[in-house]
């Protein structure tokens, strides 16, 4: 009677140690699966920042090129604008002589 007490105890208690062991080995799973997916997701987040960086990388140097391509302009616009003074300039100049030119001509056309 006391040795079947004492089998149907270990039976009891070895149903509970491999309940213990198949729940531990779930919970093991478990928790390696979701280590898995936030070690996917750390991953993709890796990968998105690296693509944010390129591309904020290739963002600075296009915007480089153009404030140096906008430098460019505005050097060529101050030397045709300093051009385009020295012309006029010249042509006023060159006016005035027409214009003397033919107040000459005119007063020897009325003086004739």
């Amino acid at each position: 009677m006391i040795e079947d007490e004492i089998i149907k105890l270990k039976t009891v208690f070895k149903n509970k140690e491999q309940k213990f062991i198949q729940d531990s080995k779930s919970e093991i799973d478990k928790r390696n699966e979701e280590i898995g997916k936030l070690r996917e997701s750390v991953q993709n987040q890796y990968l998105k920042n690296i693509n944010l960086e390129k591309g904020k990388n290739e963002a600075i140097i296009a915007l480089k090129q153009l404030q140096e391509t906008h430098q460019k302009i505005l050097n060529e616009k101050q030397q045709c604008e300093n051009d385009l003074k020295v012309v006029l300039l010249e042509m006023e100049k060159q006016k005035s002589i027409m214009n003397e030119r033919m107040k000459k001509l005119q007063d020897v056309f009325l003086l004739s």
